[in-house]
């Protein structure tokens, strides 16, 4: 399993420690990463060609699945696997070109209702018997 540190961006830039990482057994939009420019003169559009030709030629980024525009100033870039997305959130050369990278916090967190529980059942039972894919933070 991976372990690493994601940044991510909400309002500010900050990190969150995340344990036992594994891609495989995450949703596939966990190993996207967005680009933007920092930039905030002259801000064009941010084209997918450009942050490609970017990552591929200079970075020597290779484990890309897609990149597609989501925004003016903003590219989804969907990598083979976290520790790539976390390659990439890290690499200290996307700064020479006005850019940064970050993991969105909502596709790091996974909020959820459980329906339809009998009574009977009280939270410390479900906390010791239940199981899932994702690691399960608090009740």
């Amino acid at each position: 399993m991976d372990t690493g540190t994601i940044t991510t961006n909400s309002s500010a830039t900050r990190e969150v420690k995340l344990f036992n990482i594994n891609c495989n057994s995450y949703d596939f939009q966990n190993c996207c990463v967005y680009v933007e420019k920092t930039n905030d003169q002259n801000i064009s559009r941010l084209h997918p060609m450009v942050v490609a030709d970017i990552l591929h030629q200079k970075l020597k980024i290779n484990n890309i699945k897609q990149i597609k525009s989501i925004g003016r100033n903003r590219v989804k870039v969907i990598l083979k696997s976290i520790l790539d997305a976390n390659n990439l959130v890290n690499n200290s050369h996307l700064k020479e070109d006005n850019l940064k990278a970050y993991i969105p916090n909502h596709l790091l967190e996974i909020k959820g209702l459980i329906r339809d529980v009998d009574t009977k059942y009280n939270i410390d039972y479900l906390k010791k018997h239940m199981s899932s894919s994702s690691p399960i933070i608090d009740f």
